[in-house]
């Protein structure tokens, strides 16, 4: 894992202050899987295995970590006004992530489901087996971004200790799905194979806070 980080502070005015931190990091994945000793292609006979299964990369699948890419940064200052104090903080992070699904073994039924594709498509190349004739690991590829801020000013009013602030967050996650044949999608002039890459969906969240 790489990790850089950086911090300023600075006066601001008479007794106010400014700090800014920035991080980045770079995590890659891990893998913690051992060799997977089952048949991958189909079976000429019940009596033989294929010819490839000798020279084919048991060390398929992927367990552990997702690999992630992340950027935070905080701003957090405050300013004396008279007998009032006024203060704000920014919040803001983003990771990129991508994790490995179930490798697609070549035997598997799915990769040879054709009720799957758009009626009166031919199962071709373009859209099965020939596109991954070992089979395929699809990956998982995430977006997510945090952000919030807040403002306020404290203040003694009437004899009471006051604090009057106001607060704005938002999350938003994203996803596509990596390598991954989406055969239910018609491969046509305009997209000669079979689409391997997707966004798969997402969720947002938008909060305001007084």
């Amino acid at each position: 894992m790489l990790t850089y980080g950086v911090n300023v502070g600075l006066p601001i005015g008479n007794g106010g202050f400014f700090n800014f931190t920035g991080e980045y990091r770079d995590r890659d994945f891990t893998n913690r899987q051992g060799y997977d000793l089952r048949p991958n292609y189909i079976r000429p006979s019940s009596t033989t295995f294929d010819s490839r299964e000798a020279s084919f990369n048991r060390l398929d699948f992927r367990y552990g970590d997702a690999k992630t890419q992340d950027f935070n940064f905080l701003i957090n200052m405050g300013q004396p006004l008279g007998s009032a104090d006024f203060y704000a903080f920014f919040t803001y992070g983003h990771r990129d992530g991508l994790s490995a699904a179930n490798f697609r073994q070549q035997s598997a039924a799915t990769n040879r489901d054709f009720s799957a594709i758009t009626p009166g498509t031919t199962p071709t190349n373009a859209n099965f087996v020939g596109l991954t004739p070992d089979g395929y690991l699809p990956k998982i590829q995430s977006s997510i971004d945090d952000l919030s801020a807040t403002s306020g000013i404290r203040a003694d009013v009437a004899g009471f200790k006051g604090d009057f602030s106001l607060g704005f967050g938002r999350n938003e996650l994203s996803y596509r799905t990596e390598n991954s044949v989406n055969v239910s999608f018609d491969p046509g002039q305009c997209r000669p194979v079979a689409p391997v890459r997707r966004r798969a969906g997402g969720s947002a969240d938008l909060r305001l806070r007084r």
